[in-house]
């Protein structure tokens, strides 16, 4: 296998992605270098596999919760019934880790998967828990000419922070919150049950905090931006927050630490999501038969110790089980439920 670099991304080559040889090679080089172009076309079969000989699966601890039984009822329902409609177009044995990416809808008019249209902002993967390094890969299947993606890894510009910012970074949490003016801003044109899927994916439970810096399984040092779902830092005003934020912001958003893969059908992209942050700069409209397979994972087969498990949940600084935060999450979605339930009753009143 051979690698050239391609701005802040590598570009792997002349190699068969379909032979076992150079997989776990490329699993670490995922890890080293944080974005890695595969000019391959894969199947679903071979996209699940490659990911689950990696590690771990990456699922939402939240669906995962719903699927689990750990969260049921009828105010569960109109996520699950979203979660198994937008898995339609992935073969049964790979919805553990696998999502379809794409505009397209049943002939009901519902969405078929996940981001379906407009832009997309910067983000990454579970941004509110504190975890192992989790990867994505994403795979061009049809549609995609014209299309782009960006990303942005923090390795260099964090190995370049001075002695001040590296140690404030390194000692700061972000506390994150779900708010819908700024989710709309990012995420486009979303359906309510897509915004209910992006809460639960990203952050389930306002006060998750989860630390500014992070590392690859690798060993990698980064930046774990926050991004849309940040509300402060642990221990600092709102305001004190929102200006150092920007800050660092404006140290990252530099064209040498961006790369912006211009895709074609047949092609896949592995990102990783502890220090990475990418984006979809080109809108999706109705029409467009653009489709792509996002598979997820962790890398605990190649860096043991670096899965799932993990995984911690801290509340503003208060660390919580994962049976509490099922429970508060539940109580919640029931009262929303409720609420939604008594509005149609008022609505038809006369």
């Amino acid at each position: 296998m051979k690698v050239q670099q391609l701005q802040n991304a590598v570009e792997a080559f002349d190699f068969d992605i379909f032979s076992d040889e150079h997989i776990p090679e490329l699993g670490r080089l995922l890890s080293d270098k944080q974005v890695v172009v595969v000019k391959q076309r894969l199947t679903q079969e071979r996209h699940f596999g490659i990911l689950d000989s990696w590690g771990s699966s990456a699922m939402s601890p939240i669906i995962y919760g719903i699927g689990a039984g750990k969260l049921r009822g009828l105010h569960w329902n109109a996520i699950r019934n979203t979660t198994l409609r937008i898995a339609k177009l992935i073969e049964p044995k790979h919805r553990s880790r696998m999502q379809s990416v794409t505009f397209q809808k049943d002939r009901k008019g519902r969405a078929l998967g996940i981001f379906t249209n407009g832009k997309l902002g910067w983000h990454n993967d579970q941004t509110s828990f504190e975890s192992a390094e989790r990867v994505v890969g994403l795979a061009s299947v049809e549609g995609s000419e014209g299309s782009q993606t960006t990303f942005m890894s923090t390795r260099e510009c964090y190995d370049k922070l001075n002695a001040e910012d590296k140690s404030q970074v390194d000692e700061l949490k972000s506390v994150h919150k779900w708010d819908m003016t700024k989710i709309n801003h990012f995420a486009g044109d979303l359906i309510e049950e897509q915004h209910a899927i992006m809460k639960y994916n990203g952050c389930p439970l306002d006060g998750l905090t989860s630390p500014l810096k992070a590392e690859t399984a690798s060993g990698v040092p980064g930046i774990h931006f926050p991004a849309s779902l940040f509300s402060h830092f642990l221990g600092m005003s709102k305001e004190e927050s929102d200006k150092y934020l920007k800050h660092i912001w404006s140290l990252m958003n530099k064209p040498e630490y961006i790369y912006t893969h211009n895709w074609k059908d047949g092609e896949v992209v592995y990102m990783d999501q502890a220090i990475t942050l990418h984006a979809r700069p080109t809108s999706v409209e109705d029409g467009d038969m653009r489709r792509m397979w996002r598979c997820s994972g962790y890398l605990d087969k190649l860096y043991p110790g670096k899965g799932p498990m993990t995984m911690k949940i801290s509340l503003e600084g208060e660390e919580i089980t994962w049976d509490e935060l099922f429970k508060r999450i539940d109580d919640i979605q029931l009262a929303e439920y409720k609420r939604a339930k008594w509005s149609k009753v008022f609505k038809r009143m006369p």
